[in-house]
């Protein structure tokens, strides 16, 4: 607190009759390590507030540039009526039954799906009274969202190869195998060129480009474009089931269409993804991303781009003060990364700008992809320059890669957010907890990871056969861990394995939820006492001043320091430091942080705390202060103290005065004692005398 000029009084004080309070209180003795103390942790986190403040201005705009990029509403609301629209229901023609994409478990499934289902959602010919659609509303679903062009079928195979289980016997029953494939076909993929049914239809391997000629982003497989027209897409769909174009060798195919709505100015890209695996299984899954059609078009997008340029800015300048600042700490240390070891929260902020930087890399080329500046826009179709319908693949990948990456921005964000809660003891309890644990929690964490890696093998050895959940490492391991959280469900298991099932359910439970998770608690609670043990000291030493202070009080003290150039339009009460001795100072007339340390810091005595106030005019003579301003620096910090508690030679004066006071007494003791003997001996005498 306090101001640089002298204000109202001499040393900032107030007078008395300003508020109606009477004269301070002052002793002889003054506390000057105390004082200095107070102001160290006051200019510290000042420093830290102006910090935070500059911080979650700098969140704020990178929050709100990232709430405008992802389109939040109209994306959702497209993504849930497509989801509901294209996840209904259609009747088997053999079984009767009523079947969605997630029931697909045969070939026969795929393509009854495909052509009874997608491929009469898709292609929308008629209106609800059975008119047909008029021609710049062909193809239009759920009123707005048109067809931009036909749906495209692509697969990629596995190559073929003769089986190798090491007993060629079986050679004579099933000679022929084919090779698994990776990362949705893209890792040993084969590219050979493979025959319909009819021994002469021949489907080739292409590579095709997206977006503008020579980006390099290019989509593999086998492709087939169906046409825009309805009967024409059914037909050609038709000829594929005839002549099996999936087959023995297909490892994943990828359905897709896009449609365009005008009225939020999107794409929606569908894809319907399905792998077959080696073993027969099938699985079918569908992805819907939102893309605007153009960028920075509408008064929403020219805001969103002055944000970015002011988050680009403010991100440069961040990073030249992180800079600055470490290789400043470099040279006083003679450590190259002295500022980065430091503090883990400098730690996480330097990961966050360089996660902000390929953030922006990323967002830069999904507003300059070509895949959406290459299209031709007719008034039948939306295609691409080679004729293709549009192929956003590339983009959908940067479109998640960035959210993702913006996620851990904003998870990194609110960590160094708890590090800045660090300014106020009431608020930085979390914070200070997790520093005091850490160090325990990540040794323990070594046996946590060990004993979880430990069941999870148990999972996958016991039930991966038979349960999905746990049919890989990676699966096994996520659905161990949900266990931990209690959602284990003993008689699942039991149906799969009546042995295994309690073999495994009770150790796990006993283990990691009797033994390991109360431990886990336990190392919590003893950082969160080793917390409050620190605060405790804070409140019996000098700081506690600053252990009682609210976040509140402090925020409202903070406010009104960067209203300073204003004080003259404030209220009294505003400008009014009411001091525990009973001055009353004006908090813009008060010396400062900074002066007070250049006035204390030179006579502060380590040994001795407590000097008279006499010996710090004495010392301070030839600053330019006064008495009273020096008064109102250990009215301020409750710093007046009584001489009985000075210095330690005062202490060891009282300890020889008491023990003069002691030799004293003994020596009246004594000196009566010999009275009394005398006394006695003289009545001794006496009658001893009288006896003769």
């Amino acid at each position: 607190e306090g101001g640089s000029g002298q204000g109202s009084g001499e040393g900032g004080r107030m007078a008395k009759d300003e508020l109606g309070h009477g004269e301070a209180v002052r002793n002889t003795h003054v506390n000057v390590v105390k004082v200095i103390d107070i102001v160290r942790a006051k200019k510290s986190n000042s420093k830290m507030a102006i910090a935070f403040v500059g911080y979650m201005v700098f969140l704020a705009i990178y929050v709100a540039v990232l709430v405008l990029q992802r389109e939040a509403w109209n994306s959702e609301t497209t993504y849930a009526v497509m989801k509901d629209y294209l996840s209904g229901q259609y009747r088997d023609p053999k079984t009767h039954d009523f079947r969605d994409y997630k029931s697909i478990a045969t070939v026969d499934d795929w393509w009854n799906w495909m052509e009874i289902f997608l491929l009469d959602e898709a292609y929308v010919g008629e209106q609800a009274n059975l008119e047909p659609q008029k021609p710049l509303a062909m193809n239009t679903m759920l009123r707005y969202n048109r067809l931009t062009s036909g749906v495209v079928l692509v697969q990629r195979r596995g190559k073929a190869m003769k089986c190798n289980v090491g007993d060629k016997k079986y050679d004579a029953f099933m000679p022929d195998c084919q090779s698994r494939t990776y990362a949705e076909g893209l890792v040993n993929p084969s590219k050979e060129a493979f025959l319909g049914s009819d021994g002469v239809t021949k489907y080739e391997y292409e590579e095709r480009e997206v977006g503008l000629q020579g980006s390099g982003n290019f989509d593999v497989g086998f492709f087939q474009n169906l046409p825009a027209d309805g009967d024409a897409a059914a037909d050609q769909f038709a000829e594929l089931k005839r002549q099996r174009w999936i087959n023995e060798g297909t490892q994943w195919t990828r359905a897709e269409f896009v449609v365009y709505n005008p009225n939020i100015g999107t794409f929606c890209a569908v894809q319907f993804k399905t792998d077959f695996d080696l073993s027969g299984h099938i699985k079918m899954k569908m992805e819907i991303e939102i893309l605007l059609a153009s960028n920075y078009t509408t008064w929403t997008d020219n805001i969103r781009m002055v944000l970015e340029i002011i988050f680009v800015i403010l991100w440069f300048f961040n990073v030249v003060y992180f800079l600055i600042a470490a290789v400043k700490e470099a040279r006083e240390t003679q450590r190259s990364f002295a500022y980065l070891t430091s503090s883990g929260f400098n730690m996480l902020f330097a990961i966050q700008l360089f996660l902000m930087l390929i953030s922006v890399a990323v967002w830069a080329n999904i507003v300059v992809d070509p895949s959406r500046a290459n299209i031709t826009v007719t008034a039948d179709a939306i295609l691409d320059k080679a004729g293709n319908p549009p192929n956003f693949s590339a983009v959908i990948i940067l479109y998640q890669g960035y959210f993702i990456i913006s996620g851990m921005i904003v998870l990194l964000g609110t960590f160094r957010i708890l590090g800045f809660l660090r300014v106020n003891q009431h608020l930085s309890m979390l914070t200070d907890t997790i520093a005091l644990m850490v160090s325990e929690f990540l040794q323990f964490a070594v046996v946590l990871v060990v004993l979880t890696a430990a069941f999870m093998l148990m999972t996958h050895i016991y039930f991966g056969a038979s349960m999905d959940k746990f049919a890989t490492p990676e699966a096994a391991f996520i659905n161990t861990f949900e266990y931990l959280n209690g959602n284990a469900d003993y008689f699942s298991l039991d149906e799969v394995d009546v042995v295994a099932a309690p073999l495994f359910y009770y150790t796990f439970i006993f283990v990691m939820i009797f033994i390991v998770l109360n431990i886990t608690i336990a190392i919590i609670m003893d950082g969160y006492d080793l917390m409050q043990q620190n605060r405790e000291a804070m409140l019996a030493g000098y700081l506690k001043e600053m252990a009682e202070l609210s976040a509140i009080t402090q925020a409202r003290q903070g406010l009104l320091r960067m209203l300073a150039p204003f004080k003259g339009f404030m209220p009294l009460k505003w400008r009014v430091i009411k001091c525990r001795n009973g001055a009353i100072l004006d908090r813009f007339a008060a010396p400062t942080k900074n002066e007070i340390l250049e006035l204390l810091e030179p006579i502060m005595d380590q040994e001795h705390h407590v000097v008279s106030f006499e010996t710090v005019k004495r010392k301070l003579r030839d600053m330019q202060t006064t008495p009273e301003r020096l008064e109102s620096i250990f009215d301020r910090f409750d710093a007046w103290e009584e001489p009985a508690y000075d210095l330690q030679k005062t202490v060891d004066t009282k300890l020889e005065d008491a023990m003069k006071k002691v030799k004293q007494q003994i020596f009246t003791v004594l000196s009566d004692q010999k009275r009394v003997e005398s006394k006695i001996d003289m009545l001794l005498t006496h009658f001893g005398e009288q006896d003769t």
